[in-house]
């Protein structure tokens, strides 16, 4: 079977005039697909990040080192379904009621060489490194508490499909595809960069 990178660039060769002229960067891609309806839907944060790694394929961006980060607040060392997770309260998320943003059960943004791209975070696209993002993103009580499943964008692309049940599907996905990845602190991934 081809590898992503092998898939990604005949994709690429195949898809995208932009690939031949040499491709855009990851950032360039976060910024155009920011503000399109195409990429970002609310509330389907898991979908969003699956088209941002579909466009960023197409547009020959170099996601070899790219993962994706599912943002959790466990109840339980052994999260088996939504009633093991307490809501995550972001300080700055894109959309809320006035200064009020609606708590989140979970979140999933995409890392690539410790910067964050998250479709949710601001007003405007703002690429950041993973300690300036969780910082700004969450209250220093939020952090301690929060752990993450880390899965390669490689993995992500191939296996997750959106458009079913979005409320069981992330689950399903995350808890029973990639069980092997384990649940891993937040300043335990900050410090793999370092």
């Amino acid at each position: 079977m081809p590898s992503f990178s092998t898939l990604a660039a005949l994709l690429v060769l195949v898809v995208s005039p932009a690939a031949l002229a040499g491709g855009e960067s990851l950032p360039e891609v976060f910024r155009s697909s920011f503000y399109s309806g195409e990429v970002h839907s609310l509330a389907d944060c898991s979908s969003n990040v699956w088209r941002l790694i579909g466009r960023s394929v197409e547009a020959g961006a170099d996601l070899s080192r790219a993962h994706v980060l599912y943002v959790l607040k466990p109840t339980t060392d052994d999260v088996q379904s939504v009633s093991d997770l307490r809501r995550l309260h972001p300080r700055h998320a894109r959309f809320g009621v006035g200064a009020v943003t609606i708590p989140w059960v979970f979140h999933v943004v995409l890392e690539n060489d410790g910067v964050i791209y998250d479709l949710d975070f601001h007003r405007a696209p703002r690429p950041l490194k993973t300690a300036d993002y969780f910082a700004e993103m969450f209250s220093p009580a939020e952090r301690r508490a929060t752990v993450l499943r880390v899965i390669s964008a490689e993995a992500y692309w191939r296996d997750y499909r959106p458009g079913s049940d979005e409320s069981l599907n992330w689950m399903a996905y995350v808890f029973d595809t990639h069980r092997l990845y384990s649940l891993i602190s937040l300043g335990r991934f900050e410090s793999f960069g370092k």
